[in-house]
Order: C-alpha cells, then structure tokens, then sequence
C-alpha cells in the first residue's frame, strides 16, 4: 500500500535531485509519458512534473513516440534502459556501415572537450529526442556504461540513473547531475536515509562498506495488504525497509547494487554463489538480451539460459534465414563472442569466475523455444524465468524498428554533412599551405 504522501516525498527528493544541476529552466517545462503508469517509476514522475507546473502529453503508442518527441519537444526524458538501447543500437548499425562515419563518431566520443565536433555530428541525434532536451532520468533497470557514454556525450546534458522499489515508492538514489562515472546508481536521495548492514552467511559486512541495502524516509509504503506478517518482515521495528539488495559504498560516496541477499546458494564444492553478479556482467555483452544463471547444491558448476539480441546479431552477420535456424548453427560462435576479459575489467563485482560453457545444447532449445511461441516466454522458460529482476520494468516496444526508423537517415544525413565540411577543411588547408608556400617561391 503507497500512500499519496509516500509519492509526494519521492517527488520532492527527485525534483530536489535535479535542481542540483542547476540548469537554467525554460518558461515552460514540458514532459512526454510514455511508460506504463502502473508502474511506480512513471507515477512519481508524473507527480514530480504536477508540482513543478510542467505541461504534460501523453504518448497513446511507443512506436509514435520519435513523432511525439518531435511535437512536444520535452526538456526533460524518462526513460527505461531498453529505450536507450534500442536507439543506441539503430545509430551503430548505420554508423558502422562506413569506415569514414565510424571514425568520426569516435572522434567525437573521444573528445568530449570539442563542442565543434560533439554538436555537429550528433546534433540530430538530439533531435530524435525533441533537441530541447536538458535532463534525463534512466531507471528500472541497469544500463550499460557505453551506453550511457554515448548518449552524455551525443545529448550533452545530465543523465542521472536510479534506484529504488516499489515499497519504497521508487525512492533511494539517484546519481548527481554533475557526476560522470559509471556503474553506480548514486547517493541516496535529500528524502531518505540508507544504510548497509551485515548479511548472514556471506562475506557481506558493514564494516567493510558493503551489505544489504536498508532505506528509511517518509517514502516508505505503509505495507502490503491484508498480510502484517510478510509487512514486518520487510520493515523492522525501528522503521528501515529491507530490500533484499546487497549494495557497496564506492569511494565517492556512491551506491553500487551488486547481489540480492535472496539468490545465494551453495555448490557442491562448498562455493556460495550469487547469480545475478554472474547475470549483471554477462548482461553488459551487446550480445546478450535476456539470461538466467541459476545451479543446485548437487552439483559443482553452474548453468546459464542466454536468449541473444536478434537485432545486434543481425546487424552483425549476413543471415538470410530464420533467427531460430541462425541460434543453431551459430550458438557456440555467439558464446565466444562475449569478451569476458572486457566485461570483467568494468566491473570489480566479479573477481574470479569461470566462463559459461558453450557445449550445454539448454540454451541453445531454450532460445528456439522462445523464438517459436511467437517471441513470447513458453511454459518451461517461466519456470526457470522466474524473475530477472525486483525491478525491471516492461515496455512494450513491438513496433519499436518503426518507432526508431528515422535514426538511421538521421545519423547518416548528419556524418555527411560533416564529411562534405571535412572535405572543405581540406582543401582551406591545401590552398593556404601549399599554395601560399609555392607563390612565395
């Protein structure tokens, strides 16, 4: 039960969040919702947008929701990390077509100090997102870091993700506006109070600044109907709600969520493992859209369900069949794919690990399984699929290629515009350099 008060105490310590940019706000704010607003994300957000007098419309279909962001031209975007991902992945796709838009995209990711470069090759990227954008909230899920590298960089303005859960109205942190790491998802919002404390049976201590993640503040629901026994199981007496989410302190303050207190079990050999560690790296590979890790005590090594990203897959491989016959003759290549050297160098949750084995055919039936019901989970996967995530949102983005179509003309138009003003450049150089040396001559 999330009382209106509980909103309203989101709301505030979100708004006070964003006023920590400092950016100089236009007369009119204004908002496009699109997400669900059954959802606790969407709903505080909402609110939050109420108290600041910002215009608000309404999106009836994700895949209108480029034409939206046309007409509404929000200075502020919600959004969920597969919105992201799937604009990223539409702008790569064309970008890797030649060798010339690729170099200059990297150039312009490289340096972040040349406004020159960052505004002419991603101006229109900013435009697919209305171009008066001057903040954005990811949250609901993690994101990857090149991904949030690129859109800081392509849209110029603070992107700030959090954390939190429904109980806690959607409160718990956020990242600071003006902070530019990756990997964490903030310190804890003006409205609450977090701590970390000691998980039994692991190595999960508050004294060395990791343990599961308790919050407290006026955000707290007041429990869940009809049942006070599984209410005081989550908020103890002194009023702290237990998430089930272990989390670190880093350095600067910030909090990062590395394992759930309830998904921990022992293998034969007598390891402790945390499969959503293992899950939240494998999950950073561009390959991968969905995985499950799971294992039992009788045996020694544990197995993992990967579903890969037919979109990347696709836009790297010529494949004219079915993606079900692709998943057969490429399952083991895909595994090998996965650069686990690379992912294990941007996390520090990780520090010893054995790779997935690429001969265990579950997945490979599994996936075909998935992809033969009509892209949608059948009866085994829900069993073993119980639950990816406390958190994860679902978006319903069936028609999201329409919704996404004109990034690709978009990218393009832009990167040649830029090679025809490097063309110039040139030629400016050749006649004031050369020329002028041969005149003096």
């Amino acid at each position: 039960m999330v009382s209106h008060d509980n909103l309203l105490a989101t709301a505030k310590g979100n708004i006070m969040r964003l006023e920590q940019a400092n950016i100089k706000q236009p007369l009119t704010l204004r908002h496009c919702s699109f997400l669900p607003m059954t959802h606790i994300y969407e709903r505080f957000i909402l609110l939050g947008a109420f108290l600041r007098g910002t215009q608000v419309v309404f999106c009836p279909a994700p895949e209108q929701l480029v034409n939206y962001f046309a007409i509404v031209k929000p200075t502020q975007v919600s959004v969920v990390p597969r919105v992201l991902n799937k604009v990223y992945d539409m702008v790569m796709a064309e970008v890797n077509k030649s060798k010339v838009k690729r170099f200059l995209v990297q150039q312009a990711l490289d340096s972040e100090e040349s406004w020159f470069l960052s505004r002419l090759v991603f101006r229109r990227v900013k435009k697919l997102f209305g171009g008066e954008v001057q903040a954005m909230i990811t949250a609901a899920s993690p994101i990857t870091s090149d991904v949030m590298h690129f859109f800081r960089i392509a849209l110029d303005i603070p992107i700030m993700e959090g954390y939190g859960q429904t109980e806690s109205a959607g409160a718990g942190t956020s990242t600071h506006p003006v902070d530019i790491s990756y990997g964490t998802v903030g310190s804890p919002l003006p409205t609450v109070e977090i701590k970390l404390i000691d998980v039994p049976g692991t190595n999960y201590r508050s004294e060395i600044n990791q343990g599961e993640v308790c919050i407290r503040g006026p955000n707290i629901f007041k429990g869940y109907y009809s049942d006070e026994t599984k209410t005081r199981e989550i908020i103890d007496k002194d009023g702290w709600l237990h998430t089930g989410d272990v989390g670190e302190w880093t350095n600067n303050g910030a909090l990062r969520i590395i394992d759930r207190t309830k998904h921990i079990f022992k293998l034969s050999n007598g390891k402790y493992i945390a499969p959503e560690r293992l899950e939240d790296v494998y999950i950073r590979s561009r390959w991968v859209a969905q995985i499950f890790v799971d294992g039992v005590s009788s045996q020694s090594t544990v197995v993992a369900v990967v579903i890969p990203d037919e979109e990347y897959v696709r836009n790297n491989f010529e494949s004219t069949g079915t993606f079900v016959d692709f998943c057969k003759d490429h399952v083991i290549f895909m595994l090998k794919q996965i650069n686990l050297e690379k992912l294990f160098a941007t996390t520090s949750l990780i520090s010893d690990v054995e790779n997935v084995q690429g001969k265990d055919i579950l997945s490979v039936q599994l996936c075909l399984s998935h992809n033969e019901d009509n892209n949608k989970t059948s009866n085994v996967e829900k069993e073993i699929l119980i639950n990816e995530t406390e958190t994860e949102m679902v978006v319903d983005l069936s028609d999201e290629n329409e919704m996404y179509t004109s990034s690709n003309t978009i990218i393009d138009h832009d990167l040649n515009v830029y090679i025809y003003f490097l063309f110039i450049d040139i030629v400016f150089f050749y006649f004031v350099f050369f020329q002028q040396e041969h005149y003096l001559n």
